[in-house]
């Protein structure tokens, strides 16, 4: 009977570590420039459904901002980076809004990395970049 409650507890233990491992952990959202950025980001469950958002949210310059996950079944699928003005009014047309993909992420049709263009002149343009599955940066 012991031998059976150590097997039980053993494949208890490793399901547990399974779904810790499955649920989605905070994006991190890095933002190397002196400009100010409204951000949102994407979350699906596997087989791309039950999308959910978190955001937006204002990142000041020089920041580092965590978003905690809307749903712990989901992974993270894109980030949406729109530039903003220190009062996080984002940025009139033409300036708009880049979306990427977070790696190997197979709901979303953006890529890894893609460029933009601040309204304010002294930032000019910026990059922003799905560095892994929960790291963003926004770099000049």
């Amino acid at each position: 009977m012991n031998h059976f409650k150590k097997t039980l507890l053993t494949l208890a233990l490793a399901l547990g570590s399974v779904a810790a491992f499955a649920q989605a952990a905070p994006v991190q959202i890095t933002n190397n420039t002196g400009c100010w950025y409204i951000v949102q980001a994407v979350a699906v469950e596997p087989g791309c459904v039950n999308p959910c958002t978190v955001g937006p949210v204002c990142v000041p310059p020089g920041a580092v901002v965590s978003l905690p996950p809307c749903n712990p079944a989901a992974f993270w699928c894109n980030v949406q980076v729109t530039p903003a003005d220190p009062n996080c009014i984002a940025c009139p047309a033409p300036f708009s809004t880049v979306n990427v993909s977070a790696p190997n992420d197979p709901c979303a049709p953006f890529p890894q990395h893609a460029a933009g263009k601040h309204c304010d002149p002294g930032c000019g343009s910026f990059n922003v970049h799905y560095v892994t599955a929960n790291d963003v940066q926004i770099n000049p």
